[in-house]
């Protein structure tokens, strides 16, 4: 009986159980951490690598970038589906089983676990401005390029393909503003403004009168017009004239006939709304590039990406340098403003329905809009002619040999018509003064022709004009010595003098205007949310501090001293603008 009454040792069984439930709770708890961390970090591997695969950026096969992702952070489970879709939306879904082994159970327990992850990437309505530089200095060969404008186009045509490749809903709109001295705008778009004084080809008959103005269609913008995006296609816009301003002659006693190519004759190169340099006449080379345009219903990526290539391929290096009125059209053509300019080129059939609402607003959430100014160096100086020398009766007279008389009314004396052409006389220079204006040898038939001041600058370089007429008619005798060097100083004062007349100092929009007017641009662009990257090439010519400062930030602008730095430029900005436009 006392054995029964004993307590010695009767707490070992309860403790025996609570040991063993913490034991086999341990054990459940161990394995429940093992299988939760073995699922979570499944988890965030197949997360991770559907994301690597679901990247717009990736050129690799979606499969090919998620097998190489796992294979990298060592991926244990086994997939068990993988699916992928490419395009403007690019889908990846994948899912994997897990097995994991129980601890400490007498009978082990595999858990088996399913993890799923799905990523897409898609983008947003993108509009971007490629605003480039096509000045002269293009085409100068340097240590840094031996030719800068084939180095501009394959990096531009890569950036196209780049960002059209995939676009199959025609979401990347890309429109191409190249500018020199001006930004022209042809025929076809120049037409949905209202353009007025626009230069119209001058005939004689059958015959036309100088270049093929058909598609100069350029535009004088107003001191005022850099304090908005928009450009109206209502309000009346003057139309820059032709006239060449640029052009050099040749500054000799001897005579330069208005038929020489190289001394005479107006070009359309070195007339400010300059588009091409070569035949065939007329042309679009350098002409603005509406995003699509020419295709009546939208292209595949394809035939978009040619259309754009073959555009970038045709530009031609010329003319002088003005970044501000690049960056100016640039903004206009991201405005929702140029949408009933759009609109009238899609009932031509010129642009296809997809270009319906764009410009976008810009309080557009779904709508991202670039610009990507490109440049190789500084704004330039650039003369106006006076407006009195416009259009209207001129003081140039022109015989049915085609040579030519000037007057000048302030000559004393009947003489006071200028023929540059008659035969010399002892001791002088071809030319002569005459009472009537020349007709011809015999001065018969058709009577002498004055012509409009538009016909004059159609023939004629402003330089030839001040050359050949106001400074050659000065006192023919050429005489040596000082007599000779008297001469040579009066013609030049002559020279400087009609200059200065047609082109007067006052009227030069100068290069520090420019570099001013751009500065508003870009802050304008910064404060609408537009995403501008600028490029410099340094091609040893003087470059712009202002383009620099033009970036939405220092990140945005990319400096690149060789060719190749000019690609990865391009590729470095579109592998940026996508991942502005991924949504997640």
């Amino acid at each position: 009986m006392q054995f029964f009454r004993s307590e010695r040792g009767g707490l070992l069984p309860f403790t025996l159980i609570v040991m063993g439930t913490v034991i086999l709770i341990g054990a459940l708890a161990v394995n429940t951490v093992r299988v939760e961390h073995g699922r979570s970090l499944s988890q965030s591997v197949l997360d991770i690598c559907v994301l690597n695969a679901a990247a717009q950026r990736q050129t690799l096969p979606p499969r090919d970038v998620f097998d190489d992702c796992l294979e990298k952070h060592g991926f244990e489970a086994t997939i068990t589906s993988f699916n992928a879709t490419t395009g403007r939306e690019k889908s990846v879904t994948a899912t994997a089983d897990l097995s994991v082994e129980s601890f400490f159970l007498q009978d082990p327990v595999t858990y088996e676990l399913g993890v799923a992850s799905t990523a897409q990437e898609t983008f947003s309505n993108l509009e971007i401005v490629l605003a480039l530089d096509v000045s002269a200095s293009m085409n100068l060969a340097s240590p840094i390029s031996t030719n800068p404008m084939g180095d501009l186009k394959a990096a531009a045509n890569t950036f196209v393909s780049q960002m059209l490749a995939e676009d199959t809903q025609g979401n990347v709109k890309i429109a191409i503003v190249p500018y020199n001295t001006q930004v022209n705008l042809g025929a076809t778009l120049g037409n949905q403004f209202n353009l007025t004084d626009v230069p119209l080809n001058i005939m004689n008959g059958a015959t036309r009168i100088g270049p093929d103005v058909t598609q100069q269609r350029c535009v004088e913008l107003p001191a005022t017009g850099y304090d908005s995006t928009a450009i109206s296609t209502t309000a009346p816009l003057p139309a820059t004239p032709f006239v060449d301003m640029l052009g050099s002659t040749n500054q000799t006693n001897a005579r330069t006939a208005p038929t020489s190519t190289t001394f005479a004759v107006a070009t359309l190169q070195e007339n400010l709304c300059s588009f091409f340099r070569l035949n065939p006449s007329p042309a679009t080379n350098n002409v603005v590039f509406p995003p699509d345009f020419g295709f009546e219903a939208l292209g595949t990526p394809a035939q978009r990406i040619a259309a754009l290539q073959a555009k970038i391929n045709a530009l031609v290096a010329t003319s002088n340098t003005s970044i501000n009125l690049g960056m100016r059209w640039a903004m206009a053509f991201l405005d929702p403003a140029m949408q009933d300019a759009y609109t009238a080129l899609r009932q031509s059939n010129l642009m296809p329905p997809s270009t319906v609402g764009h410009p976008r607003a810009f309080t557009d959430q779904s709508a991202i809009k670039v610009i990507v100014l490109m440049s190789d160096g500084t704004n330039v100086d650039e003369p106006r002619l006076n407006p009195a020398y416009l259009s209207g009766p001129s003081p140039f007279w022109i015989g049915n040999d085609n040579n030519l008389s000037w007057h000048n009314p302030l000559r004393p004396g009947p003489d006071q018509y200028w023929v540059p052409h008659l035969t010399a006389t002892a001791g002088n220079a071809p030319g002569g003064w005459r009472a009537v204006p020349w007709q011809n040898a015999t001065s018969t038939g058709l009577p002498a022709r004055q012509m409009d001041w538009r016909e004059v600058w159609r023939r004629m370089k402003v330089r030839y004009v001040a050359w050949e007429f106001h400074a050659r008619s000065v006192n023919q005798a050429t005489g040596i010595g000082a007599a000779r060097a008297a001469n040579t100083a009066e013609r030049q004062a002559a020279f400087e003098a009609a200059l200065a007349d047609y082109l007067p100092p006052g009227l030069t929009v100068t290069a520090a205007t420019k570099d001013a007017q751009l500065t508003e641009a870009c802050n304008l662009a910064r404060a609408s949310n537009i995403f501008v990257y600028s490029i410099l090439f340094e091609t040893e010519t003087t470059n712009s501090p202002t383009l620099e400062s033009c970036a939405r930030s220092a990140s945005f602008f990319f400096s690149a001293s060789t060719p190749g730095a000019l690609s990865q430029a391009f590729n470095d900005i579109a592998l940026n603008i996508t991942q502005l436009q991924l949504a997640e």
